[in-house]
């Protein structure tokens, strides 16, 4: 018998799989407390399983998923816990044989709680997927885009804390945490790594319309590579936020950053540095039906100074919202390239449509500049009370600037139709297909079908 290892549901990012999933992960803003078990069973037809290259043929499988909950929610506190997985039993090419496990678990846990002036917050994720699928989040690089056999293993935190909120002097601390592993992976560039983050900010509410901020930070990277690399940021400075009208707003940042990077080459251990400063600028218009926004910012890198500037526009439709902004950026190594953004949502008379576009320009962990675009959309269609289609396409991509990093890309649709067979039980059938690419390699294409139904069972109080 063989063992296969799949997992098909996510926390904590977004999933590139276009598997379903089965119920919002955000909690209600009714006050309360529910215990529930999420219950998912698929039968799935795919003609790439394993997500590979070369597949050996089609694949047909039972999935169950599993997500047991616990979410409590008072006037001053919220409380969300979430475990689960995917099991599957079926016939799968790649192996030639049957096969059936229960593994890459998930679990995922927030907290949050306010008083009349301070807010305390904590957020933890720990997921473990196979290497041929991937969760991104704001961060990612093309790493999190490699396709490859073995296993991710994904851990992330974050705290916070902020007091004085209403008073005029006030504090707030930020720290962060996020730790990928890597097991039975073939790619050289698949490496274990961490980061750890800390920002905290002290604030002066010099009078109505002028804020001030004394600003520090701390960021380290390190990497089980090779070289061994540890790549630090400290920065201290100053912020500022001023109201120069009811509708015109401007704000800012200076800080000093002092910038490490530490490698081992030929048994020599080597440390580049950086002292620069970063400064931000912003200022924001007020309209009838939204606002006017400009950015700049000129941020030490590395790898030399990176040049940013924006103008966005934000605006209320009569049935949704519409934000979009253009720019150009420049570093020191790289030539002047646009950039853009779009956020677009528009309730329609039986659905709802939505999109988001994201371009960023940065040097990533291996000091190789890198234009990083993510795009999600995402429809619905209420064919009556008790049926609906949905269609969701994500495409998250890495263009590298320079030498050093592969450009990779990865994209999915799903196209489902979903119906309510009583009050408990929902029939959901459709297609999904996945694709990706890294230069250097050859493209991998997988197409499923499937059919299921889910159920929620819930204990309310």
């Amino acid at each position: 018998m063989s063992w296969r290892h799949r997992f098909l549901i996510g926390a904590g990012g977004l999933a590139l799989s276009a598997t379903p999933i089965l119920w919002a992960s955000a909690q209600t803003s009714e006050t309360g407390f529910e215990a529930f078990l999420d219950l998912s069973q698929t039968l799935r037809v795919s003609d790439n399983s394993e997500n590979v290259s070369y597949p050996s043929g089609t694949s047909t499988f039972a999935q169950t998923d599993l997500t047991f909950g616990i979410s409590s929610q008072t006037r001053a506190e919220k409380f969300d816990l979430r475990i689960g997985g995917a099991a599957q039993f079926g016939y799968f090419a790649d192996d030639g044989g049957t096969g059936t496990d229960f593994e890459n678990p998930f679990a995922s846990l927030s907290y949050e709680r306010e008083a009349s002036n301070s807010r305390l917050s904590f957020s933890a994720n720990v997921i473990q997927k196979d290497a041929s699928s991937v969760i991104l989040d704001s961060d990612f690089d093309s790493s999190d885009l490699t396709v490859d056999s073995g296993k991710r293993n994904y851990i992330s935190a974050k705290a916070g804390f902020e007091t004085g909120i209403d008073g005029p002097l006030g504090f707030s601390v930020d720290a962060g945490l996020r730790k990928r592993t890597y097991s039975d992976t073939t790619d050289p560039s698949l490496t274990d790594n961490k980061r750890e983050t800390i920002d905290a900010a002290m604030r002066f509410q010099v009078s109505p319309v002028l804020e001030l901020k004394a600003l520090t930070g701390y960021d380290l990277y390190t990497a089980e590579d090779a070289a061994d690399t540890e790549r630090k940021r400290v920065y201290f400075g100053a912020g500022f936020a001023y109201d120069a009208t009811p509708s015109l707003s401007f704000s800012g940042r200076l800080t000093q950053d002092m910038i490490d990077r530490s490698e081992t080459v030929n048994g020599t251990r080597t440390t580049n540095s950086v002292d620069e400063a970063s400064l931000r600028l912003g200022a924001q218009q007020e309209l009838a039906n939204g606002n006017l926004s400009a950015d700049l910012t000129s941020r030490a890198e590395s790898t030399g100074r990176r040049n940013t500037f924006t103008l966005g526009r934000e605006m209320e439709l009569r049935s949704g919202a519409l934000g979009f902004h253009l720019g150009v950026t420049d570093s020191e190594d790289t030539d002047a390239r646009a950039i853009a953004g779009l956020s677009y949502e528009q309730e329609l008379p039986a659905g709802r449509f939505i999109a988001d576009l994201t371009q960023t320009a940065l040097t990533d962990t291996n000091d190789s500049e890198i234009l990083r675009t993510q795009l999600s959309m995402n429809y619905q269609h209420e064919i009556n009370a008790s049926s609906s289609l949905g269609a969701r396409f994500t495409y998250a991509d890495v263009n590298s600037l320079t030498a050093g990093t592969a450009d990779t890309e990865r994209a999915s649709l799903s196209v489902s139709y979903n119906y309510a067979l009583t009050q408990d039980w929902n029939m959901q059938t459709g297609f999904e297909h996945s694709y990706a690419n890294e230069s250097g390699s050859d493209a991998t294409r997988a197409n499923t079908v499937f059919l299921g139904l889910e159920r929620r069972f819930s204990l309310r109080n």
